[in-house]
């Protein structure tokens, strides 16, 4: 999404992240609750679950939305690695690497 707590991914920095990365050939899985399969156009066969197993599995974790749905605890406990753009994890402790 463009905001927190939003469902517009119109002009997204995080749809254009996305793409970028599709395109050098990675293996992108979108975790974001207030976007409407139906409506998310190419991303919609990318978007997965805010689930621990969806995050265990990722090779990283990039937090580019501050939604209040990511859980902060949850996402320190299973990221291997995480990119945190929004400082979400401020101040929580985690078991992997932030970057």
């Amino acid at each position: 999404a463009y905001k927190a707590g939003t469902g517009d991914w119109r002009e997204s920095p995080s749809a254009k992240i996305a793409t970028q990365l599709s395109e050098l050939g990675a293996t992108v899985s979108i975790c974001d609750p207030h976007i409407d399969p139906a409506r998310s156009g190419s991303y919609a066969s990318s978007l997965v679950p805010f689930e621990p197993e969806t995050m265990s599995d990722a090779d990283v974790v990039v937090l580019l939305v501050g939604h209040p749905e990511f859980d902060p605890e949850l996402i320190a406990l299973h990221g291997r690695l995480i990119l945190d753009t929004r400082n979400i994890l401020r101040g929580v402790d985690f078991r992997g690497e932030v970057l």
